[in-house]
């Protein structure tokens, strides 16, 4: 089990770079980015017989462990931002300040100021948080 990680250790570095070279190339759904590297990491470990002596499954196996370690670690070291969900702008929570400067009107879904007002309350949810 030793030489298999030490050969998936290897291998890494070098799925990783493929797994580069083939999203930058093609248009990949990013959810399917962690079989790519899986798929591209048995394909490596099985072309990598003439420099081991290791058996096929071994290859084969180090490879698929080489192709997962290879996009966790470009994701764990990947900067992201933003939230994991977006929140839609809530109409209902921009009637009590449309109503402000404009007594009497009725709040339209559709119009500009009502869709401003509502984009401008969850920027401001995001930043200061939730009221309680």
């Amino acid at each position: 089990m030793d030489v298999a990680i030490t050969f998936a250790s290897i291998l890494a570095p070098v799925v990783l770079a493929l797994v580069q070279v083939v999203k930058a190339s093609f248009p990949i759904p990013k959810n399917l980015v962690p079989l790519l590297g899986l798929i591209l990491g048995i394909i490596v470990g099985g072309l990598a017989y003439p420099f081991t002596d290791l058996t096929v499954p071994i290859r084969l196996w180090s490879g698929a462990i080489a192709g997962l370690i290879s996009v966790g670690l470009f994701e764990t070291f990947n900067t992201r931002t933003g939230l994991t969900i977006t929140k839609e702008p809530s109409i209902t929570a921009a009637e009590p300040i449309i109503s402000q400067f404009s007594p009497g009107s009725t709040v339209d879904s559709n119009s500009n100021l009502t869709q401003d007002v509502a984009k401008n309350l969850v920027n401001t949810q995001k930043i200061i948080g939730p009221k309680s």
